[in-house]
This record gives C-alpha cells, structure tokens and sequence, in this order.
C-alpha cells in the first residue's frame, strides 16, 4: 500500500506551521507547492513559516527541487522560513548526500526554529 500524502496546516501565534507527510515527489510536489504558495501569500508579514518533514516518508528530486522553490519564495515575500528535518531521516540524507544543506534554512527541532542548523544563503 502506497503512502498517503497530506499537508497539515497549524497556525500558531508567530508562524504557520505545514507538516508534511507521506511521499514528496513528481505525483506530489505540485499540490505542494500551490499550499506553500497558498499560504504565504495569506500571511501576515510579522509570522514565519515553518515546513515540518518529521511525517515525511520519502522524498525525490521533485520534492528537494519544491523545497527550494518554498525557500526562494518565502525569501521573496520576506516571510522567515524553516525547514525541520532530523538528521537521521530520510529527507536528510538525501539533503545532505546532494550537498545542498547548506543551501536550505534547516532546523532540527520544531521547538528551535530560531536557530537554523545552516544559515539559508541564495546565492551560491
């Protein structure tokens, strides 16, 4: 039986918080794409958004190319952003194995959004 893919919006005082889950992938990534897109352009500008990959199952190119696409968007519309990853999930391997680490604004812990485990940087 194939993963469920969902989106799960929370909303919470200072941030949005979109947890995603299941596969994110070709099939996937353009659904999530519209709900990051969605969802920045509603956001007051005093909140951050925050992308939790704990529920993550699996992550291909499609998916990686879609969390740039958040970082750079967010970027754009000056809404602080955060991705959080555990450094032993898949999501992080992958990540980490492409070399682009460096390149994205990942957290650890929902709970440390502040505190980026890499700095995000845009520019290579």
């Amino acid at each position: 039986m194939a993963a469920r893919f969902a989106v799960i919006r929370a909303d919470l005082p200072d941030a949005v918080v979109l947890t995603i889950a299941g596969p994110l992938d070709a099939v996937t990534a353009p659904t999530c794409e519209e709900i990051i897109d969605k969802t920045l352009s509603s956001m007051a500008p005093d909140r951050s958004l925050v992308i939790d990959l704990y529920r993550l199952e699996f992550i291909a190119a499609a998916g990686v190319r879609s969390l740039f696409r958040a970082a750079d968007a967010a970027r754009e519309a000056g809404v602080p952003i955060r991705i959080v990853v555990a450094t032993d999930q898949y999501a992080r391997t992958v990540i980490d194995r492409l070399d682009l680490d460096a390149q994205l604004p990942l957290v650890e812990e929902a709970g440390r959004v502040d505190e980026p485990v890499h700095a995000y940087d845009p520019q290579p």
